[in-house]
């Protein structure tokens, strides 16, 4: 087998670039009417060009600085930054799936007219457990199995 090797007087063959994909497919949720089910269906193209180009004045950094420099502050930080103490919060999926199944049986494990406050809903009572309005909705119940719910539920 005969070696080749390519050389600037015998230099290797070049293949043409293939041509960009200039388009995307768009896609929309529609209701197949047969089985009555969600299919996936493409409602059009978009051209990526002209879509990037869209964006151009925006990303250039010049224009960036520009803004900054003409009092423009807002243009560096789109989103408020917030601190948060997330010390006692789950670390994990699997933690998190694990307080949320506690908390499930906790609520679970309430005399049946506490849990009809709530509807019956295990979601309804998270969201009071939340906003503080858990204790007001509490209030007409038995006062120390009230607090041990409240104490229970956000502690953890």
């Amino acid at each position: 087998m005969a070696m080749t090797f390519f050389t600037i007087s015998n230099p290797r063959p070049k293949t043409p670039a293939r041509s960009p994909i200039l388009t995307k497919p768009t896609y929309a949720f529609d209701f197949d009417k047969v089985t009555g089910r969600k299919v996936l269906v493409q409602t059009g193209e978009t051209n990526i060009f002209e879509e990037i180009q869209m964006f151009k004045d925006e990303c250039n950094i010049y224009n960036i600085i520009r803004r900054y420099e003409l009092g423009d502050t807002g243009i560096l930080h789109k989103v408020n930054s917030q601190y948060v103490d997330t010390l006692g919060q789950p670390k994990t999926l699997q933690e998190a799936l694990n307080l949320s199944l506690k908390l499930k049986n906790n609520f679970n494990s309430l005399k049946p007219e506490v849990r009809q406050a709530f509807g019956n809903d295990f979601n309804q009572f998270i969201k009071n457990v939340a906003d503080g309005t858990v204790v007001d909705i509490l209030k007409g119940f038995d006062k120390p199995a009230a607090e041990n719910i409240v104490k229970e539920n956000t502690d953890e």
